[in-house]
């Protein structure tokens, strides 16, 4: 049910269902909009856990900025109390909302498909509250739940069905399209964690870096890299004992060679965080808007970067061609899309066709709601990449679905201590921050 191309039996259309429910002539587009972003939330922005509702009053309203998607697709848009209807509305239809148990929500798979054909599994609830239409007043349609049909209150978390990865995908596109668009810098901020086995192979290091990437769009504004070395220190309390056994240092220098410890070669690393290092960015970096299959693009190679799904696949295949790999097309056009997603300087709706081209690839399945790094929620993507001929290595990308944006990029590699020892070595990345912005960058060193 998780894999990328899961196509269920209970296949239907959001769409269809809103109409459905709206009694009376046909609703406008606008109100079919509402009620559709209403709709969506309650199928999806209820968390397991709690089954809390999440409230943001400015984003369900105008979701696409007038433009309904190209495709029928789960979007998730905050439950909101429409600012047009009295009181006593927004309270009728807060209590509808609260029909049955409806505290554990599982959202459907996108498709075209009859709202009038009900799933063969799990009840479809819905609760649908609304005022008269009268001049300058705005229909409420809230919301349509649909159940499992087994999770009640003691049920383990692993019972509750997971959304699809094509669904997620595909709800993050739509999020992603309402990102601000204008900004003097495009910044990224990121930290990175890396573990790393000490020289002597007796324990194992965790490393922490920070970045920051100031982009500026305008030639006459500074771009900058401010990095920082937030300190070495041992992985786990395991780790931690074994490195007071040999009387805790606070510095490891690495060789030449470091085959297998997951460090850089003729590196020193310390315990003491170093202080902020602050360089220009000049050369091609110093008008480029970030890295697309590892090339730097300028602003103007940015603007040619088509957004549509079918579109933006002919474009990297043609820019894949151009610099043949190893790897194949598919997992070569997920790794463009991801550097797309992960920082480069794109208009909102080519990082949404980003995701949306990722929802037609195979090979990403999804692992349900997790915590990164730096423990915010999310849902976790999984898929598997050729680190060496014959050897794979399992990537997980952590997204927050409500917003588009990624939160973190996880490997894991194992690797042998000298007591022979199996370890897994993480490394993340955890982004902090993508987007443009008006701050200005305050460099120091």
């Amino acid at each position: 049910m998780n894999e990328l191309n899961d196509h269920s039996p209970e296949q239907w259309d959001v769409d269809d269902v809103v109409r459905d429910l709206l009694s009376g002539p046909d609703p406008t587009p606008d109100v079919v909009a509402t009620g559709r972003a209403m709709l969506l939330d309650e199928l999806y922005s209820a968390t397991p856990q709690t089954g809390t509702r999440h409230s943001d009053p400015h984003r369900a309203a105008g979701r696409h900025n007038g433009r309904q998607p190209t495709q029928p697709h789960l979007k998730v848009a905050p439950l909101v109390e429409p600012h047009h209807t009295d009181r006593r509305h927004a309270e009728s239809a807060q209590a509808a909302s609260r029909h049955d148990d409806a505290r554990h929500v599982t959202t459907p798979v996108s498709g075209r498909r009859s709202a009038r054909r009900r799933p063969r599994r799990g009840r479809l609830a819905v609760a649908l509250a609304g005022g008269a239409l009268a001049v300058g007043a705005v229909f409420v349609a809230t919301a349509v739940v649909v159940l499992p049909d087994a999770p009640r209150p003691g049920t383990s978390q692993s019972a509750i069905p997971r959304p699809a990865a094509r669904q997620i995908l595909l709800a993050a596109a739509d999020a992603i399209a309402t990102a601000p668009a204008e900004g003097e810098y495009w910044r990224i901020r990121q930290l990175t964690t890396s573990m790393m086995i000490e020289p002597g192979r007796a324990y194992v290091l965790q490393r922490r870096l920070s970045e920051e990437r100031w982009l500026a769009r305008r030639t006459h504004d500074q771009g900058w890299r401010i990095t920082r070395d937030l300190g070495t220190t041992p992985a786990t309390p395991e780790d931690e004992a074994a490195w007071r056994t040999v009387g805790s240092p606070s510095s490891w220098q690495y060789s030449a060679d470091t085959a297998g410890l997951n460090a850089t070669s003729n590196e020193k690393v310390t315990t003491a965080p170093a202080e902020p290092q602050a360089a220009r960015l000049t050369g091609t970096w110093q008008g480029s808007g970030g890295t697309l299959l590892f090339k730097p693009m300028t602003w103007a190679e940015l603007g040619k970067i088509p957004s549509e799904p079918e579109e933006l696949r002919a474009y990297l295949e043609k820019r894949i061609e151009a610099k043949p790999g190893s790897a194949g097309l598919e997992p070569r056009l997920r790794e463009a899309c991801m550097q797309i997603l992960r920082g480069l300087a794109v208009s909102p709706d080519v990082r949404a066709g980003a995701y949306r081209l990722l929802a037609t690839l195979p090979g990403m399945r999804a692992d349900g709601e997790v915590a990164d790094p730096l423990g915010r929620r999310g849902q976790a993507l999984s898929y598997e990449v050729e680190a060496s001929p014959g050897q794979t290595t399992e990537v997980r990308f952590v997204v927050d679905p409500r917003t588009g944006l990624p939160l973190a990029l996880e490997t894991t590699s194992p690797g042998t201590l000298a007591d022979g020892r199996t370890v897994q070595l993480r490394h993340s990345t955890s982004y902090e921050a993508i987007g443009w912005t008006d701050d200005k960058p305050a460099p120091r060193g």
